[in-house]
């Protein structure tokens, strides 16, 4: 049995679909159809994580597009880590700048057990005021520790990467869940903007990135990676969304942490082509 993770984010399950053009009398059955259909991208996310064993989920931030969404959103939401909460694989989640988690932030109903919301000031405490616990592989040879950030607000100028330089090093491979803006890497405003060097020096094996909507891997040494999953699903026909969108699933060994693979996730797919 080969123990991985699934790293998804930008989830923004209350965003609309983008403009599909003008399809006549079918124009609002088409539109309903395919935010129906990119609704479904969040459970074949959750499909992935349990045909492949998972032992834990992160989602790095942007879950809602619209600050806490509307009810509905937000219990759909819920019944797809009730899913995962079923199959005993935890959930680890920190908020983004669509969706900071300040005081005005509305949950709907209270999460399922096994999630676990990243706060606003250190790495190592939940949004519950608890120590966040090391994961136990699923394979049962080994653990994980698991660190994140949450925006407190939509604006933050904050190099937030900066926090974890203090953690202390462990013996076991470590995650650091984070939205944040890597150098090099554009096309969304700059928040939480940070270096690969800074990302190189905090003692962290995986960091787990949201905010591009661009698939990308870095490669810090040995073992270690900083990752864009992208998003799990377009929304329109901006560049950044006509690829493919999915998940990253990353393996972990005796060895430390693998290189991640890409997984599709998406229900619908948004595609530029000439006709002639």
């Amino acid at each position: 049995m080969t123990d991985c993770f699934i790293h998804a984010s930008d989830l923004h399950l209350d965003q609309a679909i983008g403009a599909v053009g003008r399809l006549a009398e079918h124009e609002n059955d088409i539109a309903t159809r395919l935010a129906l259909e990119a609704r479904g991208a969040l459970e074949s996310l959750v499909d992935l994580a349990i045909d492949r064993s998972a032992s834990f989920v992160v989602l790095a931030g942007d879950i809602f597009h619209d600050g806490d969404a509307v009810p509905a959103v937000q219990l759909h939401f819920h019944d797809q880590l009730r899913r995962l909460a079923d199959e005993e694989i935890p959930v680890f989640i920190c908020h983004g700048n669509h969706d900071p988690l300040h005081e005005g932030f509305r949950r709907t109903g209270r999460l399922p057990k096994g999630v676990t919301v990243f706060g606003t000031e250190n790495p190592l405490i939940g949004a519950d005021g608890k120590e966040i616990e090391d994961v136990p592989l699923r394979s049962g040879h080994g653990s994980v520790a698991v660190s994140g950030l949450s925006f407190p607000e939509r604006h933050v100028e904050e190099n937030l990467a900066l926090r974890f330089h203090d953690l202390e090093p462990v013996d076991i491979p470590h995650v650091a869940v984070l939205h944040a803006d890597l150098e090099g890497h554009t096309g969304h405003k700059a928040y939480s903007s940070c270096s690969l060097s800074d990302l190189r020096k905090a003692p962290v094996d995986y960091w787990a990135l949201g905010h591009i909507h661009l698939r990308a891997v870095e490669d810090l040494g040995p073992g270690r990676y900083a990752a864009y999953c992208g998003n799990l699903q377009g929304r329109n026909f901006k560049p950044s969304e006509c690829h493919p969108k999915g998940a990253l699933v990353v393996p972990i060994s005796e060895h430390g942490i693998g290189e991640p693979e890409f997984v599709a996730c998406d229900r619908v797919r948004f595609v530029e082509s000439v006709v002639t």
